[in-house]
């Protein structure tokens, strides 16, 4: 099964997001294959168009798991997808998203 129909797939039957606003993300690691796939529902694509989500899997997350450190790598990606959503609803800077 492609990465792609298999992460579409997964977004959908697990509901992720809110059904009213859409507004979803999954990223998916296959680690056998060496690859990635970030599903963002309708609601966030302003948030995070599929060249925003390619640059920070490349930026943040790739380094980390060409050494196989797919923990710190995953949670790099989450928190800057979390920083970029959250700017982009203008949720106040005291209620940013950090670890």
């Amino acid at each position: 099964v492609p990465i792609e129909k298999y992460a579409n797939e997964l977004f959908r039957s697990w509901g992720i997001g809110t059904s009213e606003k859409n507004n979803g993300l999954l990223i998916l690691l296959a680690m056998d294959d060496r690859n990635w796939r970030v599903e963002v529902g309708k609601g966030l694509e302003g948030a995070v168009p599929d060249v925003l989500s390619n640059k920070i899997m490349t930026s943040y997350g790739k380094p980390y798991f060409r050494d196989g450190n797919y923990n710190d790598g995953l949670l790099n990606c989450y928190y800057e997808f979390s920083n970029k959503i959250w700017s982009f609803l203008n949720f106040p800077r005291k209620y940013k998203c950090f670890f």
